[in-house]
């Protein structure tokens, strides 16, 4: 039997989708709320929270190491 190890809960509304980071160590989270979120993903803690202006659809890192910056440099982009 698999067993839950951990429930990430941060959203006010259903998510949409998530992402996780090349590394492992994060990942990012949209939902109906109009937020993006940064989480940590051993300790399932919220390290950033971005308010969107319309709910989004999907949400994704660049896939090349060296360009998954944090986002809170502001580099969110909605398309």
């Amino acid at each position: 039997h698999k067993k839950c190890v951990m429930t990430y809960f941060a959203h006010s509304e259903g998510v949409r989708d998530f992402c996780f980071s090349n590394d492992g160590k994060s990942f990012l989270s949209c939902g109906f709320d109009k937020m993006v979120r940064l989480w940590d993903t051993e300790t399932g803690k919220v390290k950033e929270s971005f308010p969107l202006k319309k709910i989004p659809f999907c949400i994704l890192y660049h896939p090349d190491d060296d360009k998954q910056d944090d986002p809170s440099n502001g580099k969110i982009t909605e398309l």
